[in-house]
C-alpha cells in the first residue's frame, strides 16, 4: 500500500500535481482545479498537526468502519461524501492553492512517522503515523484522478 513517507509515492504525487493547469477538468464532483488544490492542502494541514477537529458524533458510529475503506482501501467512490469543513465553494487563485498544497506534502514527507506521530482523526479515531501517510496518499491519489492527473 502506498503512502506519502515513501520517496516514489511522494515523487509520484509532486509529478502529478506539477501536470495540473488552471483549465484542468474534472470527470466528477463539483470542485474546480483550485478548490480541489485547496481541498486537499486543508486535509493535510489536518494530518501535519496544523489544524485540529473534533470528533463528532458521526466518527463514534462509523469511523472504525469507514477507516478500513479510506485508509487500506485504495478505491474510493466518486462523489462520496465530504465533511462539509473541507467543502470550497469561493474561488481560489490556481499557482497560490498548488504551491500550498505541494508546501504540505513536502513537510509531511519530511517530518516522516516520527514527525507525525499518532494522532486523532476527527472521523476515524487514533490512526498511527504509517495510517495517516496511507490516507493522505489515497485522498491525494483520488483527486488526482478526478482530473486525469
Amino acid at each position: 500500500m502506498k503512502n506519502l513517507f515513501e520517496q516514489e509515492a511522494y515523487q509520484e504525487v509532486i509529478s502529478r500535481i506539477e501536470s495540473l493547469h488552471p483549465q484542468s477538468q474534472r470527470q466528477w464532483g463539483k470542485m474546480d482545479v483550485a478548490q480541489m488544490l485547496a481541498h486537499c492542502a486543508n486535509a493535510l494541514e489536518v494530518a501535519n498537526g496544523d489544524r485540529e477537529l473534533r470528533r463528532g458524533l458521526m466518527g463514534y458510529l462509523f469511523g472504525g468502519m469507514m477507516k478500513k475503506k479510506y485508509v487500506y482501501g485504495t478505491e474510493y467512490r466518486k462523489n462520496d461524501p465530504t465533511d462539509p469543513t473541507f467543502k470550497i465553494t469561493d474561488d481560489r487563485v490556481f499557482e497560490s492553492e498548488k504551491n500550498r498544497l505541494l508546501q504540505h506534502i513536502h513537510r509531511f514527507h519530511q517530518a516522516g512517522e516520527a514527525g507525525i506521530g499518532s494522532r486523532m482523526h476527527s472521523f476515524f479515531g487514533q490512526m498511527t503515523a504509517k495510517e495517516w501517510a496511507q490516507l493522505s496518499y489515497n485522498h491525494l491519489n483520488h483527486h488526482l484522478n478526478q482530473f486525469g492527473a
